[in-house]
């Protein structure tokens, strides 16, 4: 009896780590999808990917994309070999504070071409998110500027990186950064 009651609490937390598996593969895909549109240049089609993937998840849900892999974030290069720091968050940071040196991110230029695109389509995520209404200084045009600051300086990232520029790197990691401690200290 007690054998078949593990077996029965073992599968029910397997369906439930496969549910959050398949949430977080779901995430994923929609994410890359905006970033392909960001990529292709097709701005309205990535706001549009955007408001659909905000409709469908909390923001909580997208913010926890900026952690590490192993932590159901999107993490950074393949999930077999993983670049440390591995959350989006923790790279753009050590770039920015000088842990990660530029020269890190220009030997993997791929996995961190590909950071900036999804950090671009987070920001159109992001700006989908915007509050309808005003409250104090919680505005809704504040909200869109920051979002579309983020984007910016992930694209600004991206051309760092193709152009080789370690100085370019720092900066756009830092106004990514910047970005997210300004919608944090005012919207959380």
């Amino acid at each position: 009896m007690h054998y078949r009651i593990r077996l029965a609490a073992m599968s029910i937390f397997a369906l439930a780590a496969f549910g959050v598996a398949q949430g977080d593969a779901n995430l994923r895909r929609d994410v890359d999808a905006i970033a392909k549109a960001v990529k292709e240049k097709k701005n309205d089609q990535a706001k549009k990917l955007a408001a659909a993937f905000a409709k469908a998840n909390a923001i909580d849900e997208m913010m926890h994309l900026y952690k590490p892999g192993k932590k159901g974030g999107l993490g950074i290069g393949p999930a077999d070999a993983p670049i440390a720091p591995n959350g989006i968050a923790s790279a753009v940071q050590g770039v920015a504070k000088g842990a990660l040196p530029p020269a890190t991110v220009l030997a993997k230029p791929l996995e961190f071409e590909e950071m900036a695109w999804r950090i671009a389509a987070l920001g159109d995520a992001t700006a989908a998110y915007a509050p309808q209404t005003d409250r104090g200084k919680k505005t809704r045009q504040l909200w869109l500027q920051i979002a579309a600051d983020s984007r910016e300086a992930a694209l600004d990232f991206r051309a760092a990186i193709l152009a080789r520029n370690a100085k370019g790197l720092v900066n756009a990691a830092t106004r990514i950064s910047d970005a997210c401690n300004a919608c944090h200290a005012t919207f959380r």
